[in-house]
């Protein structure tokens, strides 16, 4: 149960994977977040939030969780100390157990860090942000076209927040419309309608409805300039038992139409087991779910 990360060619050979060389610790679950810079050469962010460190002469045990970024090719690089040894992000908690969720760009580390006392935490001299939340992005053009905003659940909320000197400063919150739906257990943004700024899909697996055989949510919010109106535009719902919405992403333009507003997955366990998944459409200028 110690988890692991693999690098694997994209082929046929269900055998040629290859297991990044760390140090493991048993129910740490190390790859429960993985992330990428994404350009060629782009180094590689891999998580373990239920990494155990042992303090006092009691050997308490503090679930304080552990990252480990690595190079392109997966391997240590002495010439790259300086993003490859970052100084833990919550020494001295009990249980904040960072790495829960992680994002990494070209020039910082995002970390959801749900048990942490400061949830808007920089540590020097690495840009290593500890936020709290389950689900945590970077993205351009939500509340700036010049700089990135980050974007993580908190507790049935989702906030929207931009990097001032060594903090975090709130731009907007979206709150969830159901307790216990888990809003904001996953997040993603994509231009939908071409209009320069990025719109925000926010899942909530654990939404219900009584009287309808719905389970799950995903919520769509349209950006209006760099500020989102606090009820969402669209609202997509699963069958019941689903858990519709506990993963979300953007794809791309897939269809090469130059709208990425009929180019969105969305995860749903109870589905995954009988090979089905479900995607979000636009017909018509509105959007409506599709099954397949």
């Amino acid at each position: 149960r110690t988890g692991g990360v693999y690098s694997c060619p994209i082929s046929l050979d269900q055998s040629d994977c290859r297991r990044i060389n760390l140090d493991l610790i048993e129910d740490m679950w190390l790859g429960v977040a993985v992330a990428s810079q994404g350009p060629p050469g782009g180094r590689v962010l891999a998580c373990a939030h239920r990494f155990i460190k042992l303090y006092g002469a009691f050997h308490l045990r503090h679930m304080i969780g552990r990252c480990y970024l690595r190079g392109n090719d997966l391997q240590y690089d002495d010439s790259d100390m300086h993003w490859q040894n970052p100084d833990q992000v919550c020494s001295g908690e009990v249980m904040c157990s960072v790495g829960v969720s992680a994002s990494i760009s070209q020039t910082q580390v995002v970390l959801g860090s749900p048990g942490s006392y400061d949830c808007h935490q920089l540590i020097f001299p690495f840009n290593v942000f500890s936020v709290v939340g389950y689900s945590v992005i970077q993205a351009e053009r939500l509340l700036s076209q010049q700089v990135e905003t980050i974007v993580t659940d908190a507790r049935g909320s989702v906030m929207l927040a931009l990097k001032h000197l060594d903090r975090l400063l709130i731009g907007q919150t979206l709150r969830g419309e159901q307790t216990g739906s888990y809003f904001g257990n996953a997040v993603a943004a994509a231009d939908l309608d071409n209009d320069g700024w990025s719109d925000l899909l926010v899942g909530a697996p654990f939404y219900f409805h009584r009287q309808q055989e719905v389970g799950g949510a995903v919520y769509v919010y349209m950006n209006a300039g760099g500020r989102f109106d606090p009820q969402p535009s669209v609202v997509l719902r699963g069958p019941a038992g689903s858990a519709f919405g506990m993963a979300v992403c953007a794809t791309g333009d897939l269809n090469q139409d130059g709208f990425q507003g009929e180019n969105r997955t969305s995860g749903t366990p109870a589905d995954w087991f009988f090979g089905r998944h479900h995607c979000s459409a636009e017909v018509n200028n509105s959007t409506q779910q599709k099954q397949q």
